[in-house]
């Protein structure tokens, strides 16, 4: 009494051990027209199930130890926990995926196939079926092939974990199976096919730009936040995480018509320093920065693989054509004029130059050019020298004229051959040729 009147008190902590509930099936087999039902070992009085971030919470006033997931597809996939008292919390949340009980065997995959991806998702694939009883001892076959692991969570599911660079950028990845099956679609429908499929997006240009002049393919040098040299920091700074910085030229006299490329029409210059990186690391010269070319430079950005300045071949060189008489070509090689005002002919009415800017895509020391003339009929010149293709048939080579300085040829830059010699070496696959009108 005493104590109670001077104001004492006493905690008792008392702990309580709840009964626990498991799921006696995460594959279910649903007849047509049938809601998809989860069975426990123990009745439970609540339950939550649904998809991450969008859950059904329901309370029972009787504990029941069946209970419908509601109104469903034919075939998908959710996560369920559940509690056997009102007052606890739901246990661990377990996935559950129910299927057609008639057909052929049918697939959930996990993200749902057709969905997007990024390169390092892993990827979780369940059967209706044990997998032993449709694959046997083997793992499915990935396209492309990807470093990584697979492994088998249960007897009706797969896993893969991505590893390294992933899956490779702006690539389908797909998972070839034996035979075809009944694949669940992100609406719950199921379409027949002998593949498993998934898009992985491409990185982001701001990256290919950083990453092609870090590597001296631009004529402007890329200063920011530093990546490790790792592929798993790589594929990042490609796809979420990309690096913050500013671009330099890398020499002070930089051409203006380059200058106002890179601020109006950046892309054809990154184009045409893929089509130069393609070249020189023995890739499809395309100037398109697919699977294998997005993984080339992220490796080489890690190798530090840069290119040369030194020679004719290396560096960045820009050439222009002016139209305005006289006509003339001008070359200029890191920061160094080489020809200035050369004297050339382009095309003549009919057969005009292509104007504006387009990249080497093509060249030969010597060669034989054929077509056809504005009047209908055809030509054939053997022995042209000097020759570097940027658009189509248009040229920039040597040709044997009275005269230089005005539109003369069918479309090419005509120039005398001592000038295209010199020119030439300076021309390699990706170098950019503007040609300004008069």
């Amino acid at each position: 009494v005493i104590g109670a009147l001077a104001g004492s008190t006493k905690t008792l902590k008392t702990t309580v051990t709840a009964p626990t509930a498991g799921l006696e099936g995460r594959w279910l087999s649903v007849k047509e027209g049938k809601q998809p039902y989860v069975h426990f070992n123990h009745p439970i009085s609540q339950i939550s199930y649904g998809q991450p971030g969008n859950l059904t919470h329901r309370r029972f006033d009787k504990p029941r130890s069946s209970v419908t997931l509601g109104k469903q597809p034919a075939a998908g996939q959710m996560i369920v926990a559940a509690a056997v008292t009102p007052w606890e919390h739901v246990g661990k949340f377990k996935s559950v995926t129910w299927f057609p009980g008639t057909g052929p065997p049918t697939i959930a995959a996990t993200p749902t196939a057709g969905s997007t991806i990024s390169a390092s998702t892993p990827i979780e694939i369940t059967f209706s079926k044990p997998v032993k009883k449709i694959l046997g001892p083997e793992y499915p076959k990935l396209s492309p092939e990807v470093d990584g692991k697979w492994s088998r969570p249960s007897p009706h599911t797969l896993k893969f974990v991505p590893a390294g660079f992933g899956v490779p950028l702006a690539a389908d990845l797909k998972v070839e199976l034996p035979e075809e099956m009944e694949i669940v679609q992100a609406d719950g429908s199921t379409k027949n096919a002998s593949e498993v499929t998934w898009e992985v997006p491409a990185g982001s240009e701001a990256r290919l730009t950083q990453m092609l002049a870090e590597l001296g393919y631009l004529p402007w040098k890329f200063t920011g936040e530093i990546v490790k040299k790792t592929p798993e920091a790589q594929v990042a700074a490609a796809t979420t995480e990309t690096p913050n910085g500013h671009f330099t030229p890398r020499w002070s006299d930089t051409p203006s018509g380059l200058k106002e490329l890179w601020q109006g029409e950046k892309s054809v210059l990154i184009e045409g320093a893929l089509m130069s990186y393609q070249e020189r690391n023995g890739l499809e010269v395309d100037g398109v920065a697919g699977p294998e070319v997005w993984e080339a430079i992220m490796k080489s950005v890690i190798a530090g693989d840069v290119k040369p300045e030194k020679g004719a071949a290396n560096g960045y060189t820009y050439v222009w054509v002016n139209e305005s008489s006289p006509e003339t070509v001008n070359v200029w090689h890191n920061g160094k004029m080489i020809v200035s005002d050369a004297p050339a002919n382009t095309g003549i009415p009919g057969a005009e130059t292509e104007l504006g800017t387009h990249n080497v895509y093509v060249r030969y020391e010597e060669t034989t050019m054929s077509g056809e003339n504005p009047d209908g009929s055809h030509y054939n010149d053997p022995g042209i020298m000097w020759v570097s293709y940027f658009y189509e048939g248009d040229a920039l080579h040597a040709f044997d004229r009275a005269s230089y300085g005005s539109p003369q040829s069918l479309g090419c830059v005509e120039m005398p051959l001592e000038e295209a010699g010199l020119i030439w070496p300076y021309t390699p696959i990706g170098t950019p040729v503007t040609v300004n009108p008069a």
